[in-house]
């Protein structure tokens, strides 16, 4: 997503389109670029192979969203990108004589295309999309989350089609020791789905994004009872004033994060 979706986001505008954007395998031979490098390019790339292509004259741009970058491989002229609230703010603190801008993640294109002939919801479903691993889904609620594995290292996938009739996203998070700034990814993509979100609090970044009186949070730590609690909570309030309100501040994290802000994020990255 973070190579040839931004590529194509990129090319999307006036102002970078002339620059010849394009979304390549990382190589020795590039010179006088900007070379925005995706996690995996940056988890591959050596001290020696970056310092080759800073003496070819190349900007260097890290995105590590959620992984670490050793400071070995971070030199004073290059820039940090943050994929995410939580992470600008630790990438300031942590190298604050280095450029350091936010380029949130966006949602999938294949989300909105999904939506674009979706159906009128006349009921509350409810839906986790998602790797199993890193969700809780107690069996007293499994007859009514509805679950589709997503596996992120495949290009095709069918879940994009399931998303339509889900009212509601379930996002109950089990934390993991390898988790490095987590973007609100699962926000973001129920926002694009025109649908609210049930995840506990107590995680840096939804709590950037969703206002403490945001009707569908569980607190944590949450039990199975909590958690059934909130989904029979959810449910009842469809169509609700609470339920609108839901949706209107998810309608404000669909503009933020919609692909004409990305765009423009974009922009602001590479002039620089």
């Amino acid at each position: 997503m973070r190579g040839s979706q931004l590529a194509t986001i990129s090319n999307g505008s006036s102002i970078l389109s002339e620059r010849s954007v394009s979304f390549v395998p990382a190589e020795d031979e590039f010179r006088d670029s900007d070379l925005f490098l995706t996690k995996g390019a940056a988890r591959t790339a050596d001290a020696a192979l970056l310092q080759r292509w800073r003496r070819k004259g190349n900007r260097i741009f890290f995105d590590p969203v959620d992984e670490a970058i050793p400071d070995e491989l971070i030199d004073d002229s290059d820039t940090l990108v943050a994929a995410s609230r939580s992470a600008l703010s630790a990438y300031r603190e942590r190298w604050p004589h280095l450029r350091v801008r936010l380029v949130n993640h966006h949602v999938d294109p294949r989300v909105t295309a999904a939506m674009s002939a979706a159906p009128r919801r006349e009921r509350p479903r409810i839906a986790y999309f998602g790797e199993l691993q890193n969700t809780v889904i107690p069996a007293t609620i499994a007859s009514v989350v509805d679950v589709h594995p997503v596996d992120t290292s495949r290009e095709a996938q069918a879940w994009f089609s399931h998303l339509p009739p889900y009212a509601v996203h379930y996002a109950i998070r089990r934390s993991r020791a390898l988790d490095h700034h987590k973007p609100f990814l699962k926000g973001f993509t129920a926002a694009a789905c025109h649908a609210n979100i049930l995840i506990q609090r107590g995680q840096p970044e939804p709590e950037l994004w969703l206002p403490q009186d945001y009707p569908f949070w569980v607190d944590a730590p949450a039990s199975q009872s909590d958690i059934g609690a909130a989904v029979d909570r959810v449910r009842d309030a469809f169509g609700s004033a609470e339920w609108r309100y839901g949706l209107d501040v998810m309608r404000q994290l669909e503009d933020a994060t919609s692909e004409r802000a990305t765009r423009r994020a974009l922009e602001t990255l590479f002039a620089i």
